[in-house]
């Protein structure tokens, strides 16, 4: 009878590490999961000087009798129409835009004393130098409210565009330094994805009270707005 000898051979397992190598950084640096990759986070915002002013001018007129304040503020408004019309506006730059009509009480909520009747009218114009004059205009011609003006871009993609190249400058450098601490070289971009955009006019101009058609309130428009995020994901090197 033979004797088998069973010799146990030792079986090695090689088992390799894997360095996974994301970006690294703060809530507004933006950080990275995928192998790889850095993820930035870019902000930016771009200006352009506006072309689109909006004013809304209105007037009030009381009456003791109901259809006597409601012609009272019809002609007034349409003296307001005809007096901007003369300072230079097309009839499509004027708009309607509410009319109201309210009992008046008097001390003691009571008894009705009047009638209060409220007329606006929504100007829109690209004439930007002439927005004072219009305001001391309608306000010459009778209207006791002013609001406005707010300024605005027509077309806002050169702004948006600026934002954009901004933010995107912006997350290459961040990217490249979250790259450089980790001792690796940026790559070229994965994917870009907006986040947030908007646009905004900041007020920049004088309303509200000018007296008589000779006072011309001052108005600077400044600059119109648009900011951006982005979201870069950057291979790494």
């Amino acid at each position: 009878m033979r004797n088998w000898k069973i010799l146990a051979v030792p079986v090695l397992l090689a088992v390799g590490s894997v360095l996974v190598l994301g970006g690294c950084g703060t809530a507004s640096s933006g950080s990275g999961s995928a192998t790889g990759t850095i993820t930035a986070i870019g902000a930016g915002t771009g200006s352009a000087a506006p072309d689109t002013a909006q004013v809304s001018l209105g007037v009030t007129f009381t009456a003791k009798d109901r259809t006597a304040a409601q012609d009272g503020a019809s002609k007034k408004a349409a003296a307001i129409i005809v007096a901007v019309k003369a300072a230079g506006l097309d009839a499509k730059d004027i708009q309607t835009g509410q009319i109201s009509l309210n009992q008046v009480f008097d001390t003691t909520g009571q008894t009705v004393t009047g009638y209060s009747a409220t007329q606006s009218i929504d100007v829109t114009t690209k004439l930007i130098d002439k927005v004072g004059a219009i305001v001391a205009a309608a306000t010459g011609a009778g209207a006791t409210n002013v609001s406005g003006p707010q300024f605005s871009l027509a077309d806002a993609n050169a702004a948006r565009i600026d934002a954009i190249d901004k933010a995107m400058a912006d997350a290459k450098a961040r990217a490249t330094a979250m790259a450089n601490a980790a001792g690796r070289k940026l790559g070229p971009v994965i994917s870009v994805k907006e986040v947030d955009a908007n646009q905004f006019a900041p007020l920049a101009a004088a309303s509200g009270s000018a007296k008589g058609p000779g006072a011309v309130p001052p108005v600077q428009p400044g600059l119109v707005e648009a900011t951006t995020q982005l979201t870069v994901v950057y291979r790494l090197e």
